[in-house]
Protein backbone atom coordinates (compact mmCIF):
# COMPACT_ATOMS: atom_id res chain seq x y z
CA UNK A 1 0.00 0.00 0.00
CA UNK A 2 1.24 3.41 -0.74
CA UNK A 3 0.20 6.82 0.44
CA UNK A 4 1.45 10.33 -0.28
CA UNK A 5 0.90 12.32 3.17
CA UNK A 6 0.46 15.69 2.98
CA UNK A 7 3.13 18.18 4.37
CA UNK A 8 0.51 20.11 6.04
CA UNK A 9 -1.89 17.69 6.74
CA UNK A 10 -5.32 19.47 8.35
CA UNK A 11 -7.64 16.69 9.84
CA UNK A 12 -10.72 17.75 11.30
CA UNK A 13 -10.81 19.17 14.81
CA UNK A 14 -12.48 16.50 16.64
CA UNK A 15 -10.49 17.45 20.14
CA UNK A 16 -9.81 21.09 21.96
CA UNK A 17 -9.10 22.23 25.41
CA UNK A 18 -11.92 24.54 26.63
CA UNK A 19 -11.10 27.17 29.48
CA UNK A 20 -13.24 29.94 31.39
CA UNK A 21 -11.42 33.15 30.55
CA UNK A 22 -11.72 34.76 33.77
CA UNK A 23 -10.07 31.72 35.39
CA UNK A 24 -7.47 31.74 32.64
CA UNK A 25 -6.70 35.51 33.43
CA UNK A 26 -5.98 35.07 37.36
CA UNK A 27 -3.93 31.68 36.67
CA UNK A 28 -1.50 32.09 33.53
CA UNK A 29 1.25 29.63 35.08
CA UNK A 30 -0.86 27.57 35.47
CA UNK A 31 -2.19 26.86 32.04
CA UNK A 32 1.20 27.49 30.53
CA UNK A 33 2.65 24.29 32.60
CA UNK A 34 -1.00 22.11 31.80
CA UNK A 35 -0.35 23.08 28.21
CA UNK A 36 3.15 22.29 28.50
CA UNK A 37 2.48 18.67 29.72
CA UNK A 38 -0.32 17.91 27.85
CA UNK A 39 1.91 18.66 24.87
CA UNK A 40 4.34 16.28 26.09
CA UNK A 41 1.75 13.67 26.40
CA UNK A 42 0.74 14.38 22.91
CA UNK A 43 3.95 14.00 21.12
CA UNK A 44 4.49 10.73 23.51
CA UNK A 45 1.36 9.56 21.87
CA UNK A 46 2.94 10.72 18.57
CA UNK A 47 5.94 8.90 19.01
CA UNK A 48 3.85 5.65 19.99
CA UNK A 49 1.78 5.77 16.97
CA UNK A 50 4.89 6.15 15.15
CA UNK A 51 6.59 2.87 16.12
CA UNK A 52 8.69 5.23 18.82
CA UNK A 53 9.83 4.02 22.26
CA UNK A 54 6.91 5.18 24.32
CA UNK A 55 4.44 3.17 21.67
CA UNK A 56 3.95 0.27 24.76
CA UNK A 57 3.90 2.76 27.46
CA UNK A 58 1.24 4.69 25.61
CA UNK A 59 -0.47 1.44 24.99
CA UNK A 60 -0.55 0.10 28.30
CA UNK A 61 -2.21 3.40 29.61
CA UNK A 62 -4.33 3.46 27.03
CA UNK A 63 -5.64 0.24 28.25
CA UNK A 64 -5.34 0.92 32.17
CA UNK A 65 -7.24 3.90 31.50
CA UNK A 66 -10.07 1.99 29.79
CA UNK A 67 -9.64 4.51 26.77
CA UNK A 68 -8.92 1.38 24.85
CA UNK A 69 -9.45 -2.34 26.77
CA UNK A 70 -8.68 -4.28 23.64
CA UNK A 71 -4.83 -3.62 22.75
CA UNK A 72 -4.70 -6.05 20.33
CA UNK A 73 -7.01 -3.23 18.57
CA UNK A 74 -4.38 -0.63 18.97
CA UNK A 75 -1.64 -2.52 17.48
CA UNK A 76 -4.08 -3.04 14.55
CA UNK A 77 -6.44 0.02 13.84
CA UNK A 78 -4.95 4.03 13.37
CA UNK A 79 -5.29 5.80 16.02
CA UNK A 80 -7.11 9.57 15.95
CA UNK A 81 -4.66 11.73 14.41
CA UNK A 82 -3.38 14.69 17.05
CA UNK A 83 -0.78 17.35 16.29
CA UNK A 84 2.63 17.26 18.14
CA UNK A 85 2.83 20.95 17.83
CA UNK A 86 -0.51 21.21 19.22
CA UNK A 87 -2.39 22.94 16.58
CA UNK A 88 -6.21 22.94 15.70
CA UNK A 89 -7.80 23.30 12.42
CA UNK A 90 -9.49 26.66 12.62
CA UNK A 91 -10.93 26.44 9.57
CA UNK A 92 -12.44 22.85 10.61
CA UNK A 93 -13.42 24.90 14.16
CA UNK A 94 -15.57 27.56 11.66
CA UNK A 95 -16.74 25.02 9.56
CA UNK A 96 -18.58 23.45 13.06
CA UNK A 97 -19.21 26.63 14.32
CA UNK A 98 -21.48 26.96 11.01
CA UNK A 99 -23.35 23.87 11.11
CA UNK A 100 -24.26 24.45 14.82
CA UNK A 101 -26.18 27.93 13.71
CA UNK A 102 -27.57 26.33 10.35
CA UNK A 103 -29.03 23.45 12.81
CA UNK A 104 -30.36 26.14 14.98
CA UNK A 105 -28.40 24.71 17.59
CA UNK A 106 -26.36 28.17 18.33
CA UNK A 107 -27.28 31.75 17.44
CA UNK A 108 -24.07 33.41 18.04
CA UNK A 109 -21.16 32.58 15.51
CA UNK A 110 -17.45 34.21 17.37
CA UNK A 111 -14.51 35.09 14.63
CA UNK A 112 -11.35 32.55 14.88
CA UNK A 113 -9.73 34.70 17.24
CA UNK A 114 -12.23 34.26 19.85
CA UNK A 115 -12.54 30.55 19.43
CA UNK A 116 -8.82 29.90 19.55
CA UNK A 117 -6.16 31.55 21.49
CA UNK A 118 -2.79 29.96 20.20
CA UNK A 119 -0.30 32.15 23.08
CA UNK A 120 -0.50 29.12 25.67
CA UNK A 121 0.49 26.05 23.41
CA UNK A 122 3.18 28.21 21.60
CA UNK A 123 4.70 28.98 25.01
CA UNK A 124 4.76 24.84 25.16
CA UNK A 125 6.07 24.51 22.30
CA UNK A 126 8.80 27.72 22.17
CA UNK A 127 9.53 25.34 25.70
CA UNK A 128 9.22 22.03 24.06
CA UNK A 129 11.22 22.50 21.52
CA UNK A 130 10.39 21.22 17.90
CA UNK A 131 9.18 17.94 17.53
CA UNK A 132 10.98 15.29 15.51
CA UNK A 133 9.68 11.56 15.43
CA UNK A 134 12.72 9.44 16.57
CA UNK A 135 12.41 6.81 14.31
CA UNK A 136 13.63 9.26 10.97
CA UNK A 137 15.40 6.86 8.57
CA UNK A 138 16.88 9.39 5.96
CA UNK A 139 16.18 13.03 4.63
CA UNK A 140 16.28 13.62 0.64
CA UNK A 141 15.66 16.23 -1.33
CA UNK A 142 12.02 14.61 -2.41
CA UNK A 143 11.37 14.39 1.22
CA UNK A 144 11.86 12.81 4.70
CA UNK A 145 11.26 8.91 5.46
CA UNK A 146 10.63 7.49 8.69
CA UNK A 147 9.65 4.16 10.33
CA UNK A 148 6.35 3.78 11.26
CA UNK A 149 3.79 0.91 12.47
CA UNK A 150 0.79 0.11 9.73
CA UNK A 151 -2.45 -1.05 11.23
CA UNK A 152 -1.65 -4.60 11.57
CA UNK A 153 1.61 -3.78 13.36
CA UNK A 154 4.49 -4.15 11.08
CA UNK A 155 6.68 -2.03 10.63
CA UNK A 156 6.27 0.33 7.37
CA UNK A 157 8.47 3.02 6.00
CA UNK A 158 6.43 6.53 5.78
CA UNK A 159 7.50 8.87 3.32
CA UNK A 160 6.65 12.62 3.84
CA UNK A 161 7.10 13.95 0.60
CA UNK A 162 7.93 17.67 -0.09
CA UNK A 163 5.39 19.90 -1.94
CA UNK A 164 7.58 19.60 -5.49
CA UNK A 165 7.69 15.72 -5.06
CA UNK A 166 4.21 15.72 -3.90
CA UNK A 167 3.26 16.88 -7.22
CA UNK A 168 5.61 14.93 -9.33
CA UNK A 169 3.71 11.75 -10.52
CA UNK A 170 7.62 10.42 -11.14
CA UNK A 171 8.95 11.13 -7.95
CA UNK A 172 5.81 9.19 -6.16
CA UNK A 173 6.68 6.59 -8.50
CA UNK A 174 10.25 5.99 -7.21
CA UNK A 175 8.79 6.92 -3.48
CA UNK A 176 6.91 4.28 -3.69
CA UNK A 177 8.89 1.39 -5.55
CA UNK A 178 11.23 -1.28 -4.00
CA UNK A 179 15.03 -0.55 -4.03
CA UNK A 180 18.34 -1.58 -2.96
CA UNK A 181 18.51 0.47 -0.13
CA UNK A 182 15.48 0.04 1.01
CA UNK A 183 14.51 -2.44 3.43
CA UNK A 184 12.82 -5.92 2.27
CA UNK A 185 11.02 -6.41 5.17
CA UNK A 186 8.90 -3.13 5.30
CA UNK A 187 6.19 -1.92 3.45
CA UNK A 188 5.87 1.36 1.99
CA UNK A 189 2.49 3.39 2.92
Amino acid sequence: MYAVISPNPQPMTIAVIMANTDWVKKNPDLVRNYFTAWLRGVRDYCQAYHGGSTREAVIKALVESGTERRPELLHKYPWPARSPDGRVNVASMLDIQAWYARNKLTQAQFPAERLVDTSFVDHARQKLGPFRLESRLHESAAGIVYLGVDHQGRSVEVALLTPAAAGDAAARARTAAPGPDRRSRQRRI
